[in-house]
């Protein structure tokens, strides 16, 4: 067994990964995201050959966020969710009527 570093997540952090989540998926025209914590601050959105198609900074106190992606074509994307301290991944699908 190999140990490396010897950090600890101090008692008043909170991981991203078990406060947030991200529905309907598939989804379609509207992205969800519910943050119980209220910890996320940016959320983008990325096809899958990189290409940043969302970026969207949190001006809002909701545990809800909602996303328009009604101008994406449909397909599988990454969506980054972070704050100052973490960064989470989320895969999503998109099934758009109109694409």
């Amino acid at each position: 067994i190999e140990v490396f570093g010897n950090q600890s997540l101090s008692v008043n952090e909170v991981d991203l990964q078990n406060t947030i989540s991200l529905y309907p998926v598939p989804t379609r025209d509207k992205l969800y995201v519910e943050d119980i914590n209220n910890q996320i601050e940016f959320i983008q959105i990325y096809s899958l050959d990189g290409r940043k198609v969302i970026e969207k900074k949190r001006n809002s106190t909701s545990n809800e966020l909602i996303i328009d992606i009604s101008l994406l074509v449909n397909g599988v994307y990454i969506v980054n969710l972070s704050n100052t301290s973490q960064i989470i991944s989320k895969m999503i699908i998109i099934s758009n009527q109109n694409n």
